[in-house]
């Protein structure tokens, strides 16, 4: 849900995905830092920082909440 929000109201925005599939690595190490810089002890994903805010899970509220974080309507 929320690759379809930035692609349909946000398409102008640059996304940094990080791959978490195949176990612990390098991206794990990137992601358990932007957890510590959130504040966020769940690992729960999707993880979006836009804004300075972080924004766990996507649910029918968080685009609009992602859209006032970045300055936008």
């Amino acid at each position: 849900m929320a690759l379809e929000f930035f692609a349909s109201e946000l398409p102008d925005v640059r996304l940094n995905k990080i791959e978490l599939n195949g176990g612990p690595g390098k991206n794990h190490d990137k992601f358990m830092a932007a957890l510590n810089e959130c504040g966020f002890e769940s690992t729960g994903i999707p993880l979006i920082i836009a804004g300075g805010k972080c924004f766990q899970g996507f649910g029918p509220d968080t685009g609009r909440e992602i859209k006032h974080a970045i300055g936008g309507k």
